[in-house]
C-alpha cells in the first residue's frame, strides 16, 4: 500500500462537489487508463523481476534508520520494507526494466513507508 498526499481542492471545487453531491447524481463514467490484460502481464513481469543484493540492503537500510530515528517512536515494520520492496519491483516493471534499481527504491521510500512511522512526542 501506499500513501500519496493531494491536498484539498480550492473553495471553488469544493463547493463544485458539494453541490454534486446534493441530490440524485448519476455516477460518473469512468475510463480505464490501463486494460485488464496490460495488468496481468506487468503482474506477472514483476515476478521475475530481479533485485541485486546491494539494491536490497540499501532498501533495508532506510528502513532500519526508520528505527534508530529519536524522531520516530516507531520505525517501519518487516511488512513495510516488503511492501517497499514489492512496490520498487512493480516500478522497475512499469518501467520496462527486470530489475530494480535505487532509484526505485528512493522514489518510492516516502509514499510507501510515511503511514508506516509514528512520530516522538
Amino acid at each position: 500500500m501506499m500513501r500519496i498526499h493531494m491536498g484539498y481542492p480550492d473553495r471553488t471545487a469544493e463547493l463544485s462537489v458539494l453541490e454534486s453531491h446534493g441530490g440524485d447524481v448519476e455516477p460518473p463514467t469512468i475510463t480505464p487508463v490501463v486494460s485488464l490484460e496490460e495488468v496481468r502481464k506487468l503482474a506477472s513481469t514483476s515476478h521475475q523481476t530481479y533485485v541485486a543484493p546491494p539494491v536490497r540492503n540499501y532498501l533495508l537500510d532506510i528502513v532500519l534508520a526508520t528505527r534508530n530515528n529519536d524522531s520516530l517512536r516507531l520505525g517501519a515494520s518487516t511488512r513495510g520494507a516488503v511492501a517497499l520492496q514489492r512496490a520498487a519491483i512493480v516500478s522497475a516493471a512499469a518501467a520496462g526494466r527486470d530489475y530494480v534499481v535505487p532509484d526505485d527504491v528512493k522514489l518510492l521510500a516516502v509514499p510507501v513507508l510515511a503511514h508506516r512511522l509514528v512520530l516522538s512526542g
